[in-house]
Formats: structure tokens, C-alpha cells, sequence
């Protein structure tokens, strides 16, 4: 989960992510295919072993991805660059298409404002600022900004 993405996320809709990787074996909940600020995933040493195994198999370093030389894996999809070590998939978006690439089923939760609203501008967290559904230590958060609401 984004540190930003959902603020106003709820019991129900963790529910709705969770149960799908309680019934499935290799499987994926995002809440976007191109660009997840959630994301769930069953079998994730399974998958931290297949990409070291890719890695391995098609010669990857972090020297070589540093010189541009992206390698791919066995099932075609290109290696993130910045892929190196525990940093196995260095952005949300790299893996969503990696999960594809290792066979998981991706299953894209039906859009809600709840699960697309996040935090990327001031006006997003004015915008917060007025929902029912912030919690109590959000409005105290927002509250010591020192924004003029007045324009």
C-alpha cells in the first residue's frame, strides 16, 4: 500500500482485498493493472525466489542494470533497472507487471472513490480535510497545517 494511497479506506474495503488472497493460491489484488497503489499478493517468498532465479538465470547485477543493461526474464518481461538485492521490485507499478509476468492471477477491485482517492497535491488533502470519513488523528494532522483555507 502507497504511503498516501486510501487514506479514507475502511474495514469493508480491506476485507474486499484480503478475502480473494485468503481463497486463492497464486493470486493478486490491485486496485489499478498500470499504476496499483494497492496491492495484495499470496506466495511471496515463492515470488521473491522466482525473480532471484530470472535474475540469476539471465545474468542480472546491479552493475549491469546501473550501465542500462536491462536484462528480462524467461517469461519475456524486462527486469525494473533499480532491482538489486531486497529491492526487488523498487515501485508499485514494476510490480503489478511483475506478478503478471510470474503467472499470479490479477484480480483488479472494482473502482470506488474510497480506493482511488489518494494524497498527491495540497488540494487533495483539502479535499480530505472535508470528508466524514477521516479519522480522528487525520483531522488533527490536517488541522496543524498551516494552509489558508480562505482562496
Amino acid at each position: 500500500m502507497g504511503g498516501a494511497a486510501a487514506p479514507l479506506i475502511g474495514p469493508a474495503e480491506l476485507e474486499r482485498i484480503v478475502n480473494p488472497l485468503r481463497e486463492g493460491d497464486r493470486v493478486a489484488v490491485l486496485n489499478n493493472v498500470k499504476s496499483p497503489d494497492l496491492i495484495g499478493f499470496t506466495r511471496a517468498r515463492e515470488l521473491t525466489g522466482w525473480l532471484r532465479r530470472g535474475a540469476a538465470e539471465e545474468g542480472f547485477s546491479p552493475e549491469a542494470a546501473a550501465g542500462g543493461n536491462v536484462p528480462t526474464t524467461a517469461a519475456g518481461g524486462a527486469l525494473p533497472a533499480t532491482m538489486a538485492g531486497e529491492n526487488l521490485a523498487a515501485t508499485d507499478n514494476a510490480l503489478a507487471f511483475i506478478l503478471g509476468d510470474a503467472g499470479y492471477e490479477k484480480i483488479v477491485m472494482a473502482g470506488s472513490p474510497v480506493l482511488a482517492f489518494d494524497l498527491d497535491t495540497p488540494a487533495d488533502f483539502l479535499i480530505l480535510e472535508r470528508q466524514s470519513g477521516a479519522g480522528p488523528r487525520t483531522r488533527t494532522a490536517l488541522a496543524a497545517l498551516d494552509w489558508d483555507r480562505g482562496r
